[in-house]
């Protein structure tokens, strides 16, 4: 190399100039930051390295099943409305009944199983069928059409259970709806362990499948 003030030729092992005198500067920067990034690698590997597969798995099981949050994040809430249509022995309506309330849809965390596909870097979590929750009938807004007789109350307990079982039986033959209460729970559980569990180990994929599915 050469000295910048006379252009001298200097080994490269000099500190100074031997014809000016000038201290010759070294760059060091990019082995300080070859350094650093060395250990910043072997301190990242050796922490991904002390998580086993099993410990993984039994982290992630243990984080779905014990997090309140997460269960309450993946139930999905319907607001509800409907009619039920009273029929005499000729199939002729012979009285309605309305009503409105929501109902729940969600899944029990406590049935979630977590485990690896065979010899791949996979974890695959299992979350079990969707469950209709928690039906809810307001009532104050049970409407009886026509009412038997001028004493006749619309609001009593056997109404109100005969509307919540129906409203309970409309969400459980409805696929649509449970496709997408399906959706939100797998996204749910997605969005909340995933970073945990690429945190673990940044190789890791993740597949979350509903029970019954392939």
């Amino acid at each position: 190399m050469k000295c910048k003030r006379c252009g001298n030729e200097i080994k490269e092992d000099s500190l100074y100039c031997d014809k000016c005198g000038k201290r010759v500067k070294k760059h060091r920067i990019p082995i300080i930051l070859i350094v650093i990034s060395s250990i910043v690698i072997i301190i990242v590997s050796i922490t991904v390295l002390n998580y086993t597969k099993k410990d993984i798995k039994v982290k992630i099981h243990s984080i779905l099943t014990s997090e309140k949050i997460i269960s309450e994040l993946s139930v999905l809430k319907v607001p509800h409305g409907d009619v039920i249509k009273k029929e005499d022995k000729n199939g002729n309506i012979i009285q309605r009944i309305a009503y409105r309330g929501s109902i729940e849809l969600g899944i029990n965390f406590k049935d979630i199983l977590v485990g690896w596909a065979d010899d791949t870097n996979t974890i695959i979590i299992k979350i079990p069928k969707i469950s209709v929750m928690n039906p809810y009938v307001d009532t104050e807004k049970i409407y009886v059409i026509p009412k038997k007789n001028t004493n006749y109350d619309d609001k009593n307990s056997e109404r109100i259970n005969e509307c919540t079982v129906h409203m309970r039986k409309q969400f459980e033959d409805n696929k649509d709806v449970i496709k997408i209460a399906n959706e939100n729970a797998k996204d749910t559980v997605k969005n909340f362990i995933g970073p945990i569990i690429k945190e673990m180990d940044p190789s890791c994929d993740i597949i979350i499948k509903v029970d019954g599915e392939e």
